[in-house]
Parts: structure tokens; sequence; C-alpha cells
């Protein structure tokens, strides 16, 4: 076979690569070392580090200091948690399910069995209830969250038993993972160089190893990627960030930023007893020593605990010696404080894909944009925000699964919780627009009804037209009998090809000139035929 035909044969749409041996280099330039941290000397050389605006403490830090960052992620936490139930296929709830990873298989009764092991597996983490991992499915969930929307980045160890198989599963400090590059790193272990301290055990790198694990500028374990999942969902193709996630946190952090000073000049407000801002002016001849006691008399009376609205009384001393108080701020609404606050929340707000209704904040100038109540934006917060989020951590399930099983996927189900009311209307509006009864019944796996209405869309002006054309039907239907009962019975000339006659007309026993007498008798059983062979028998009295 010439080298054409079986590059040709190799090329249909149907045939996949079978061995990765045979892949090519990939010939693109990915990332570049200089711009992602990479250590070039020391033990630590070829370990990679990703180049922040912040580290990921001080990320933690701002959501533990800005109280509209832990709403966020508390609401977010609380609605993921939510899905770690398994749900069967005959139950409508909120949680997951599995299927089969072949798209053309259904599920059986044997795959339902696997289903519960898979099931029992994500709930305890494992495949047996461990007291020192404690984390739960709906915990994991938890962390997930978290991690993914303080610092979007994920690391979960697969621990294998002696066999090589997957019995459990653990989240760790996404934080102090680092990406390792092998061609890069020095394996030269007994120099002592690559070698890190775990417990009392000294672990060794291998030329598998992709990730690391670094606390407090000391390794302490390598990865493969068989041992360990490393995901993030914001993704980046630069070359500087490839390969690293992109926190909302440092997405925004100098809206962060703004609001913290906004959060913070409110409490000097209260806390250091600044009211109103201004300068004192001092007018006469006055000596060092009495604008001394001038000042001093003044943080007296206008500081410490219930200070702020304290009426200061300071004696003037001399003839021609006073003061007078020179306000450069009347009020803390010269700057709209508030609105300022309000906007820069919402910014905040949406680069974390969730609006403020949905934290139970009203936003003023925002509430007309979808409607008058808060329904439908929390609705719209949803849908832009939280099912994101789901499918993201859908799919790192699915990897951890794909280590396990890789004959079933794992997904969320209920994601959108049915309103009955709405699907209600919403039938009715198809029933009435594009879709017939038994159509309807038969998309819910229901038996068509036999009624012919059952069988046309119940739009009225369709239902007017239908009636028109029935009732048309049976007009001539009984106009068709009343012909065919004429032309049988009193001497009108039967229709063509109708039995009895042949297409000829009947002799109706006309009565001759002269008054001969009719044979009624002859007459009735020649035209009293039907077209089914009955007769039908007429009583004259």
């Amino acid at each position: 076979m010439s080298r054409r035909k079986q590059n040709a044969k190799r090329s249909k749409p149907s045939d996949l690569a079978s061995l990765e041996s045979t892949a090519k280099k990939l010939q693109s330039l990915l990332t570049l070392p200089e711009w992602h941290g990479f250590m070039r000397s020391g033990y630590a050389r070829g370990i990679r580090e990703k180049i922040l605006k912040i580290d990921y403490t001080t990320c933690r830090n701002i959501i533990d200091r800005v109280p509209l960052l832990s709403a966020i992620i508390n609401t977010r936490v609380e609605q993921v948690k939510k899905f770690s139930k398994y749900v069967k296929p005959s139950e409508a709830e909120v949680g997951y399910e599995f299927y089969p990873s072949d798209p053309t298989k259904e599920s059986t009764e044997k795959d339902q069995k696997v289903y519960y092991q898979l099931a029992s597996f994500l709930d305890q983490t494992g495949l047996k209830y461990d007291s020192t991992r404690e984390d739960d499915f709906a915990d994991y969930l938890e962390l997930v969250t978290r991690e993914t929307l303080s610092i979007d980045q994920l690391a979960t160890e697969m621990q294998r038993n002696r066999k090589g198989d997957v019995i459990a599963f653990w989240m760790l400090d996404a934080g102090t993972i680092k990406r390792v590059d092998p061609r890069e790193y020095n394996m030269n272990v007994s120099s002592g160089i690559a070698a890190g301290i775990h417990g009392d055990v000294q672990v060794k790198p291998s030329p598998d190893t992709r990730f690391c694990q670094m606390v407090d500028g000391k390794i302490v374990n390598f990865y493969s990627d068989d041992d360990l999942i490393f995901d993030y969902k914001n993704k980046r193709t630069d070359l500087r960030f490839r390969g690293w996630g992109y926190s909302p946190v440092e997405q925004c952090i100098d809206m962060i930023t703004t609001l913290l000073f906004g959060y913070n000049y409110l409490r000097d407000q209260l806390m250091r007893d600044r009211v109103p801002k201004g300068f004192i002016q001092v007018m006469g001849d006055v000596g060092r020593e009495q604008l001394d006691a001038i000042r001093e008399y003044w943080y007296a009376a206008m500081s410490g605990a219930g200070g702020t609205w304290n009426i200061p009384i300071v004696p003037s001393g001399k003839d021609g010696v006073g003061i007078d108080w020179k306000s450069i701020q009347t009020s803390n609404r010269d700057m709209e404080y508030h609105k300022m606050m309000m906007f820069i929340s919402s910014i905040v707000a949406a680069v974390f894909n969730i609006d403020l209704a949905e934290l139970g904040i009203k936003a003023d100038d925002s509430t007309s944009l979808i409607g008058e109540t808060g329904e439908p934006r929390i609705k719209a917060s949803k849908d832009r925000g939280l099912a994101g989020l789901l499918a993201f951590i859908e799919q790192h399930v699915n990897k951890i699964l794909r280590k396990v099983n890789d004959q079933y996927k794992f997904r969320f189900v209920g994601i959108e919780k049915t309103d009955e009311k709405a699907a209600a209307d919403l039938r009715k509006l198809e029933v009435e627009t594009r879709m017939t009864v038994n159509e309807l019944r038969e998309a819910d796996g229901l038996e068509p009804l036999k009624d012919n209405y059952a069988n046309i869309v119940l739009n009225p002006q369709a239902v007017q037209l239908y009636n028109s054309e029935q009732a048309q039907k049976q007009q001539e239907k009984q106009q068709k009998q009343q012909g065919m009962g004429g032309a049988g019975g009193f001497g009108q000339p039967g229709q063509p090809g109708e039995e009895g006659n042949n297409g000829q007309q009947q002799d109706m026993g006309e009565p001759e000139e002269g008054g001969a007498e009719v044979d009624w008798s002859k007459l009735f059983s020649k035209s009293l035929t039907s077209r089914s062979g009955r007769k039908v028998r007429v009583i004259i009295e």
C-alpha cells in the first residue's frame, strides 16, 4: 500500500489515535521560564512558582478582613453543599448522579450497583471511613469552593494501596504546591541537593515528578500526575501565567483595597473621634504656652469614650484673644460615601459572578435592571455564577473518578429546580403553539390519547379551523347519505356504481297509462338495498 493511501486511511474521522508514543512533539511555546519564577540555582532548581500580585497568604487574609468577600464565599459554599447527596434516577432532587462514559450505552441494573459503590466512595472520600481524614463529600465540596474563590488553585492527592489502586483522596493546601520541570530539576540525590524531609523519611524525586509541596522554603514531598490532581478554574493562555489560576480576589484587588479603605475611614470616624474635619484659628497675641494649653484642653475634651459629642469650652485668657473653628468638611455625604461604597461592592460582586441581592444586600441603583422584585435577579445570579462553579467542580470530580473507574462519569442534577407553576404555564404555551397533546405525552413517556383533539395544536384559531373542517365533512356525509336514500327509495335515479344499478337507470316501476297498479314489493326489493347488502324493511300502513 502506498504512503498516500495509508495517510488517507488514517485520516478518516472515525479513526482515533491509539498510540501516544507516535505523537510528535508540540512545536509551539506555551510558557516562558524567565517569566514563571523558575528557580535557577540551589536545591530547588527547576521548581516553578506563580508570579503573583499578592501571595496566597495575603489573598486569604484579605478575605478575612473584608466581610463582603466572606459573605460571597459563604453563600456559594452553602449552595454547593446542597449537591453532596447521591440522587437515584427516579428521584427529582438536588444532588449528583453517575452515567456511562460511553454516550451510546444505557444504564443497566449492573451499572446501578456500581453507582452505589461510587457514591459510597465519594461520600466517605475513600473506600472506608477513616477518622483521620475527617472530611466527607460535603466537606470536600466546601473546601473546593473556598479554594477556588480564594486562590483559584486545587490540589487533591490520591492515596493508593500496595497494588496501586486508589482507596481515598485528600484535599491539600494548594498554596504550597509548586510545579516541577524534570528537565531542569537536579536529580542528583546522592549529593543531597534534591532531597526534602517528610517527617523522618527522606523523599526523593523521580523522572515522573511533576509537582512538589514546599512549606517554609523546604520541599516536603514530590508528586507525579498519578498521585496529584492539580486544577484551577480561570485559565489563561498568557505565556507568563499559563498553568496557574486567576482568582477573583486577584482580579479585583484594587477595588477590594479601595473598599477596605472605605471601611477603615468609617471605622476611624467611630473609634478615633475625629469629628468634624477642620482646624482652630487662634485670634490675638498668643504665646506658645497658651497654644499648648489650648491644644491639650481640646484633645482632652474631644477624645476618649463618649467624647465625640462633647462641646468644649475654651477660655480666652486675655482680652482680645479668642479661637474660631474652621470646618473643611461639613458631612460625609460631600464625597457620596454611601453611593461610592455600593458601587465598589457591586463591582467586586460582579467579578465573583454574584448579585448583591443574592446576599440580601439591597442595591438601590440596580433594582430596576431586571425586575421590581429580587427573585429574577437572584435566579440570574445563580445561572451566571453557581452553574459555572458547579460545572468546574463537576469536571474536577470526574478527574478523580477517572483514576478509580473510567467507565462512568459524574454530574450534578437539580441545578435548576423546576417550578411546577412555571412548568405548567410553559407546557400550556407549547400545546397552544407548536406541539400536540400526544406529542407532549410521548415526551413524558405516556401512551397517546385516541381522541382527535389530541392530535392537533390547541390554538384557538387552529381549533376553529379544525371544527369548521369537521363540520363540513359531517355535512357532506349527511348529504351523501340523503342522496343515497333518495336514489333507492323514492324513484330518483341511482348513483353510478351502486349495487343493483351498474350505472344504468333502474326501472322504478312507473305506472302505465290508464291507472295500472304499481307492484310495490318489486319496487322496494330493488331500491332499498344498501351498499353493504343489508335490506331495509318498510311498513306502510
